[in-house]
């Protein structure tokens, strides 16, 4: 199984502090929260401007041992007995290494994380790049929403598949 994520968050250099998460399974499930413990005060302007400020009102807040749960729940795992054709869940984003880390991090210190979960995050911009494949439109997704930008990903993904002679990983 294929899923796609993304997050937004607050960096200071030193920590990533979650406001949300989008994951968007190739199977057409999909997953979105806000965190209830970023600190806003901390936020740029940037952040306020494109990210803050779009934020629906009316989003229910989640802390952030409820998304881990959710999660755990919702990246399908490993079943007992590995039956044919079973592939292990792989996560895919866009210059994840940031969202990566804030993702694991909603399960405490890397020994954490749930057993079934990838070791790593695949990027594909470097896949992007290894094709030859320059800007990609973001036409009809919202930027700098979590969830929209995990579908953008899932599109970018499924643009590779249909080059020739493209890399899967």
């Amino acid at each position: 199984m294929k899923y796609f994520f993304d997050t937004e968050f607050i960096d200071d250099g030193k920590t990533i502090d979650l406001i949300s998460i989008g994951v968007a399974c190739d199977d057409g499930r999909e997953y979105y929260a806000v965190s209830t413990d970023y600190n806003s005060g901390n936020a740029s302007q940037w952040v306020w401007d494109h990210v803050l400020n779009h934020i629906p009102k009316d989003q229910r807040k989640k802390a952030p041992k409820v998304i881990a749960r959710d999660l755990t729940e919702f990246i399908q795992g490993a079943p007992k007995l590995d039956p044919p054709g079973y592939a292990p869940p792989r996560l895919y984003g866009w210059y994840c290494a940031y969202d990566w880390v804030a993702l694991c991090q909603l399960f405490g210190p890397m020994i954490g994380r749930p057993d079934h979960f990838p070791k790593l995050a695949y990027d594909l911009k470097p896949l992007c790049d290894l094709h030859g494949i320059g800007k990609i439109s973001k036409s009809g997704f919202t930027r700098h929403n979590a969830l929209e930008d995990a579908r953008w990903n899932m599109h970018v993904y499924n643009e590779i598949l249909r080059l020739p002679n493209h890399l899967d990983i």
